[in-house]
């Protein structure tokens, strides 16, 4: 076998042996150049179902009583609530804006004396009451650390790990610590009307915010293990900030769930949601937010 590889060799010409050699260095610059299907743009479009109970408390006017949303005023049952989102990442960076609309009602029997806005209640007193909160938001986002990824920092050199490659290019996992910015305005209003006296208020007002935050992003590629998974993703994320439009004001979000991927474009997915805000405006204020599962799928391109 040796006298039969030199004399193959042999037979070779400078130019050939160099063929021989370039063809098998092109090989490694493959993988250095090796194009990862996650870092090309893609675009989500995301629609959940929210199952969120309103807890917080009330002021209404210069000389109200603060009234307890869910148990003075019995607005703490769970209400499914549409909410939505469009984002788009590429690389690093990733852009996204989203919205919901939630509303409830109740009627009960006062149990305490107190006024809201214009109203003297009396302890006994029949009262139908609602509450209404609208938001949108946009966030843009930053990874700023990906450890198993070919550049670890935004700004450093490709260093590819092949034993981290799946088929088709793609990582078998990939950790992100991000860190993001945004807004968020929130509209507000509470409306109450006390049935024995025949008398109404109610409390309307908006506000916008600016936050940041940060979280992270974990995937990893399960198709070795669970054949009809594609993939699994963790995300959580939180952000806070400072809400204008009324006296101070802040706005607290965390977002976290779990997805699993059945096909590189659609996936399904479980999670927690929370809106914590301190609203105040016109000598009257809301604390309190929305929080509850959610549950939803998303399409992929």
């Amino acid at each position: 076998m040796t006298t039969l590889a030199a004399l193959i060799i042999s037979t070779l010409t400078v130019d050939q042996l160099s063929t021989v050699v370039l063809a098998d260095t092109s090989g490694l610059e493959s993988i250095e150049e090796l194009s990862r299907p996650s870092e090309s743009f893609r675009l989500e479009f995301t629609a959940a179902a929210w199952l969120p109970r309103l807890v917080g408390d009330i002021t209404v006017g210069p000389a109200g009583t603060e009234f307890d949303v869910d148990n003075d005023l019995q607005l703490d049952s769970v209400e499914p609530t549409f909410t939505g989102e469009i984002k788009g990442t590429w690389n690093w960076i990733e852009a996204s804006i989203s919205g919901f609309a939630f509303s409830t009602s109740s009627t009960v029997t006062a149990p305490t004396a107190g006024r809201f806005g214009t109203i003297n209640v009396n302890a006994g007193n029949r009262l139908d009451s609602s509450a209404d909160m609208w938001s949108v938001a946009g966030t843009c986002s930053v990874a700023i650390y990906r450890p198993f990824a070919d550049h670890r920092f935004p700004w450093s050199g490709s260093d590819p790990d092949p034993a981290n490659t799946r088929p088709g290019g793609g990582y078998r996992a990939d950790l992100k610590l991000m860190l993001s910015g945004g807004f968020r305005y929130v509209h507000f209003r509470q409306q109450l009307t006390d049935l024995t006296l025949s008398r109404s208020d109610e409390f309307e007002h908006g506000w916008f915010a600016v936050n940041a935050g940060g979280g992270i992003q974990l995937d990893i590629w399960m198709k070795d293990q669970l054949p009809f998974i594609d993939r699994f993703s963790l995300d959580v994320n939180t952000m806070l900030g400072p809400a204008f439009g009324g006296d101070s004001s802040w706005i607290w979000q965390v977002d976290a769930g779990l997805r699993l991927h059945f096909t590189p474009n659609i996936s399904v997915y479980t999670g927690y949601k929370l809106l914590d805000v301190d609203l105040k405006a016109d000598d009257s204020k809301f604390k309190g937010g929305l929080q509850g599962l959610v549950f939803g799928a998303t399409l992929e391109f």
